[in-house]
């Protein structure tokens, strides 16, 4: 019969490397879903306060930060979900571990989009926050203002979302797609 070939979908893994998925993608997610929440939340509510805030370009800032918390929030969940991809069950050596591929290679591509995001986004937040000081706060400007707390932390929020979707991508790869040495690495 002429068609696709057929792919294994669940491959077998060694019961630590079963620990290590389930356990990481549960730790990574629950910290990625909190920080989704502050920077969901935390930059389009502290954003229109800030002395520095002014014009339209409150509004692209603030708007990128919901959107540096929708793909933190997608990188969460992705790594939450990881943790249902392995399970207990038979396979051709006998009774262990079988880790779906098939929603596990979609889910490493849902954090390269999900990294990719962040930094495109946060790059924009970069741009027109800078453009926003270079604009109010120009060389005779006499309203500038000294960085404060709020100030710093509005600035941390776009690269806290930038560095945990980078960490899920850098951790989440390797597990999501494991390879034959990996897995032989954790069977001994």
């Amino acid at each position: 019969m002429i068609g696709p070939a057929q792919v294994n979908s669940p491959i077998w893994v060694p019961p630590k490397l079963a620990h290590r998925i389930r356990r990481l993608g549960s730790v990574l997610g629950a910290v990625t879903l909190a920080a989704a929440l502050l920077v969901g939340i935390g930059m389009p509510v502290i954003g229109p306060v800030l002395p520095t805030a002014t014009g339209p370009v409150t509004m692209l800032t603030t708007s990128a930060g919901v959107f540096l918390g929708l793909f933190l929030a997608v990188s969460g969940v992705t790594m939450t979900m990881a943790r249902g991809w392995v399970s207990l069950g038979r396979h051709a050596g006998g009774t262990g571990f079988l880790f779906d591929a098939r929603p596990a290679a979609t889910g490493a591509i849902v954090l390269v989009a999900g990294a990719v995001g962040s930094i495109l986004s946060a790059l924009f937040f970069l741009t027109s926050y800078t453009a926003n000081i270079t604009w109010t706060g120009g060389p005779h400007a006499t309203n500038v203002h000294p960085v404060t707390p709020p100030i710093a932390l509005f600035l941390l929020l776009p690269v806290l979302a930038v560095g945990l979707t980078l960490v899920n991508l850098v951790v989440g790869w390797p597990l999501f797609r494991p390879s034959q040495r990996t897995i032989q690495r954790y069977a001994r």
